[in-house]
């Protein structure tokens, strides 16, 4: 199939796990055969490396999740009539030059919305969805009243330029857990007849690694690791407070964190700095660098315990799953697409989001009771291998493309001809 894929950031620039799903799953397409394009946004296009004829920057943003600076950059659009006109005319162009047997939107989330008008009058666009940024658009659609004025005129003014916009089927609409489909049919959003596809890993890459908590030597020091974004949202300082707790305990006040990634920004690092010091742990605390993921299974197999504690609703994050798969014991929160696969004392241990004390107490017991804990870790690999890996992912995306790509949308095709192979 030839496939056109549209996301707003695409790897080697990255803010998450979304955009490297988005990378890993059209390599994994292109190595089955299929002709993958990518159109994304031109956003620090200039720092990129390794993009071939199959990489199109060529998309603006209304704005930017970095700062203030970065959004005055030549890749974010002045207005948001000027970021939709640009996107819808590019988006327009691609179509017509590829015409692709199915188009994925992954996150369209300051691309506008007429591109999306775009890919519905094309008629083969399905959307996996990774966070909540379609979730205002479905809820809307079909019902004027709700919209503000000031969004009907605009949307009138679109209707100039672009075509009227089909609603957005949800037997098109992918999730990446069920907690976000709830997410989204709370927020309004017709979900019926949507398709959930879990996240994976790649199994050859993310195998059981020998377990730390089994062989630390005596006077080794315990380790809990935290991967991920550093920031509030990912409950880092309510990880920091747990520690202090954690060495307070008769026997382990030698307990070390690792912290492996790269702050949110310049002032929560400045916060989290202030915070380390008032709790008297600067030197417990270890800053590691962004490291390769084909480095991540050895870093794991060199901690204790994997603390995941996200207080947002994370949709299914790919930390978890990778350290599930390896063996490291692992405790959670329980917001968002966690609950969908931690189960208290079988596979991971849960605790109160936002809670040091419960956290603290959670990953006492896991150091406590090394066998336990590891035995924990080896069926959380095992459900790994079996249900959540790369290759089921793959399939499942692929099984829907190919539906997709043979179904016309209600009312017939709107595909330019010829597009159909």
């Amino acid at each position: 199939m030839h496939i056109v894929f549209v996301s707003n950031l695409y790897p080697p620039f990255s803010l998450g796990g979304y955009e490297q799903i988005c990378f890993d799953i059209a390599q994994e397409l292109r190595s089955r055969g299929h002709d993958i394009q990518v159109l994304t946004s031109t956003y620090r296009a200039g720092e990129t490396w390794g993009d071939d004829g199959a990489v199109h920057r060529l998309l603006k943003l209304r704005s930017t999740w970095i700062s203030p600076a970065a959004s005055r950059s030549t890749a974010v659009g002045r207005s948001w009539v000027e970021v939709d006109w640009h996107n819808f005319r590019t988006f327009q162009h691609t179509l017509k030059a590829l015409q692709p047997d199915a188009v994925m939107i992954w996150n369209g989330g300051h691309l506008g919305s007429a591109l999306l008008w775009e890919a519905e009058r094309y008629g083969c666009a399905s959307y996996y969805l990774s966070d909540a940024w379609l979730a205002p658009i479905l809820a809307q659609q079909g019902e004027e009243s709700n919209v503000p004025l000031s969004r009907r005129v605009y949307r009138r003014s679109l209707a100039a330029i672009t075509t009227r916009m089909r609603r957005i089927r949800s037997d098109r609409l992918i999730f990446a857990s069920q907690a976000l489909r709830r997410q989204y049919e709370q927020l309004g959003a017709d979900v019926r007849g949507s398709t959930v596809i879990y996240h994976g890993v790649a199994a050859e890459q993310f195998g059981l690694q020998p377990q730390h908590i089994l062989g630390k030597g005596a006077d080794e020091a315990r380790r809990v690791l935290f991967s991920g974004r550093i920031s509030a949202d990912k409950g880092v300082p309510t990880l920091v407070r747990a520690i202090a707790r954690l060495r307070a305990l008769p026997g382990l006040e030698g307990v070390r964190l690792s912290l492996l990634g790269a702050a949110h920004s310049a002032e929560f690092a400045h916060e989290l700095a202030g915070l380390l010091t008032e709790l008297h742990l600067e030197d417990a605390v270890d800053f590691l660098p962004h490291r390769p993921r084909s480095e991540l299974p050895a870093i794991y197999s060199e901690h204790d315990v994997l603390a995941f504690t996200s207080e947002w609703e994370e949709p299914f994050a790919l930390t978890l799953l990778q350290g599930m798969a390896v063996g490291i014991p692992v405790v959670s929160s329980l917001r968002g697409g966690s609950a969908d696969i931690v189960r208290d004392g079988e596979n991971a241990v849960a605790f109160e989001a936002g809670d040091p004390n419960d956290l603290a107490k959670k990953l006492a017991w896991v150091l406590t009771h090394p066998e336990e804990a590891a035995a924990m870790g080896r069926r959380a690999s095992d459900e790994i291998r079996r249900y959540y890996t790369l290759e089921a992912q793959v399939d499942a995306v692929e099984a829907q493309l190919r539906e997709q790509s043979s179904s016309p949308p209600t009312g017939g095709s709107a595909r330019p001809r010829g597009a159909s192979r």
